[in-house]
């Protein structure tokens, strides 16, 4: 399908039955699709209400992790992080399932990419500095109670 050729794009109750990571996949080329202005929709269960919460316990204590069409609860908070990183901004509502409605950011205000690159980025001095304060404190504390 061409790039940003769909004015509405929609997934009911379909994202759970597939591994987040796909769901994740999919969502990125749902933005890729939507016209800029265009609208998302998405529905899911909602993992935080008591119903979706006894379909999980359900399927874990009764082998339903190998069930080919079970469902991946989400919550809300999972959600939003999800739809940022995808490229949408969301208003998302929450009940028994989340229902999410979504605009495709641009490409330069897609926040969380280097957001991510900025907590991964490796501080090797402070990592050394902190490693010698530790080993210090574990030396005082192995004194006090050797004596």
């Amino acid at each position: 399908m061409p790039s940003a050729s769909v004015d509405l794009a929609y997934s009911l109750l379909t994202l759970q039955h597939v591994e987040k990571e796909d769901a994740f996949l999919l969502l990125e080329q749902l933005r890729r699709v939507l016209r800029p202005g265009g609208t998302l929709a998405v529905t899911c269960p909602n993992l935080l209400h008591e119903i979706y919460l006894q379909s999980f316990l359900h399927y874990a204590h009764n082998g339903g992790s190998t069930y080919p069409t079970r469902a991946r609860g989400y919550t809300p908070d999972e959600v939003r992080l999800l739809m940022r990183a995808a490229g949408f901004k969301a208003r998302i509502e929450s009940s028994h399932e989340i229902r999410v409605f979504a605009k495709p950011v641009p490409e330069e205000d897609r926040v969380l990419r280097p957001v991510i690159r900025a907590e991964l980025s490796f501080d090797r001095k402070a990592a050394e500095q902190r490693l010698r304060w530790l080993k210090d404190k574990l030396r005082r504390r192995i004194g006090a109670i050797i004596g």
